[in-house]
């Protein structure tokens, strides 16, 4: 009896230890819990904090009023503008820069000036004196460009003795298999939209243009860019595809504030009043040809590369067909 008693008292004393040996350990369970789950607030909230430092930065720099160049302000903005374009007047004489739009014939000189004058307000002139494109709206055809009162002079052919006329130089480049159809169908029509009958493109006289305009394409690269002042080269390829940029460039390169309503409006409007289909239901350059061309295009990218350091947007080169 005297053993059974011991044993009785024995476990009733290991029940209250027990019990605060379990509460012990809970206690610091929870504990480690509460710490663990402490230290991962603070690290998540040191993230979020961050995060958001980043998003605030990301937006004052998108908010900014000053953009770091033009093109950027007019990405930014020309959304929200809608004023016209289409007052377009001389400037006042002797305050314009003599800068030279030159291009080969046929690679959308025309267009370019439609852009131009529509973005600035300003005629552009040239040094011929076409009538057509007078009664068309380009009034600076008839005015003395040397006044200083247009911007722009559009011109064919970069000799010496003009360039040594201008501050700097505009140097519109067109695929050469594109600007010789284009130049073809002027040539022939003897107009800025016309085209011509396609059996002229199986002529003799079609075999001589190309091997003549390829070399004057390709020697215009190398004319054009050689003088030592200011040069900008603009791709047609790229207004088509990118006009917004581009005209933004040109702003900057003849130092003009963007006006962004003027912007939004000009490419509303960009195609203009003398548009060419150059489109052609076969392909006039037979093998012979395309071997003879991709050849100069190959020695014009060699010169634009060491003079601007730039390369065509996009592949000129046609392959030669067996």
């Amino acid at each position: 009896m005297a053993g059974t008693g011991k044993s009785t008292q024995h476990g009733s004393n290991s029940l209250p230890f027990w019990l605060m040996s379990r509460l012990y350990a809970a206690r610091v369970t929870i504990l480690w819990v509460m710490t663990f789950l402490m230290l991962t607030g603070f690290i998540l909230k040191g993230v979020v904090e961050e995060f958001c430092e980043q998003c605030e930065l990301e937006d004052k720099l998108a908010r900014k009023s000053v953009p770091t160049s033009p093109q950027q302000e007019a990405v930014r903005a020309v959304s929200n503008s809608s004023a016209s374009c289409l007052t377009v007047d001389f400037a006042k004489e002797g305050s314009q820069e003599l800068v030279a739009l030159a291009s080969y014939p046929g690679s959308g000189n025309t267009w370019l000036r439609h852009l131009v004058e529509h973005s600035t307000g300003i005629y552009t002139g040239s040094v011929y004196t076409d009538k057509k494109l007078l009664s068309g709206g380009f009034h600076g055809e008839e005015r003395d460009f040397m006044e200083r009162s247009v911007l722009g002079v559009k011109m064919h052919r970069c000799s010496k003795r003009e360039l040594k006329k201008f501050d700097a130089v505009v140097f519109l480049v067109r695929n050469p298999y594109n600007a010789m159809v284009s130049e073809w169908h002027r040539y022939h029509s003897s107009q800025h939209t016309g085209t011509v009958d396609l059996d002229t493109f199986k002529s003799k006289e079609w075999e001589e243009f190309v091997e003549e305009e390829s070399i004057h394409w390709e020697k215009m690269m190398r004319n054009c860019l050689k003088n030592n002042g200011r040069r900008l080269v603009v791709f047609y390829e790229n207004l088509q595809t990118n006009l917004l940029i581009e005209l933004a460039r040109l702003m900057e390169f003849f130092k003009k504030p963007v006006n962004i309503d003027r912007l939004r409006c000009t490419i509303e409007n960009a195609e203009g009043k003398f548009h060419r289909s150059n489109s052609l239901d076969f392909d006039p350059f037979t093998p012979e040809m395309v071997v003879a061309v991709n050849q100069r295009i190959q020695s014009a990218a060699a010169t634009l590369k060491s003079l601007v350091d730039l390369e065509f947007p996009e592949d000129y080169k046609r392959p030669v067909k067996s």
